[in-house]
């Protein structure tokens, strides 16, 4: 941490508004780091950096052109309801296991 602060001793006030300017300020961030990703990709278009990867001041960088998905036929998507609706009845019934991933805290900027 950058601060020599003992974040045991706050308030709730004082570590909601810490939380929520730091939001703030990583929003802010990764705005400019959006245009800067849009920059990048510019000059990947224009061959002027390489896609297999380099590094920069010992930061490495690597273009990942994204997942690939698919749409699916009719007669797949049929089958994707009936499995669907097979689920629902198996947690209905109880047969189908319950788990939960690790919990989290979803904070989000207010809208403007």
């Amino acid at each position: 941490m950058s601060d020599d602060i003992d974040y045991s001793t706050l308030s709730v006030d004082e570590t909601l508004d810490r939380i929520t300017a730091n939001r703030l300020a990583i929003a802010n961030l990764n705005a400019i780091d959006d245009a800067l990703l849009d920059r990048l990709d510019h000059l990947l278009a224009d061959g002027q950096i390489d896609p297999g990867g380099f590094t920069h001041h010992d930061w490495s960088f690597s273009y990942c052109p994204g997942r690939q998905s698919f749409a699916y036929p009719p007669e797949v998507r049929a089958l994707e309801a009936q499995l669907k609706a097979a689920k629902i009845a198996a947690e209905a019934s109880g047969t189908a296991i319950e788990s939960r991933s690790a919990s989290f805290w979803s904070i989000k900027q207010p809208r403007q």
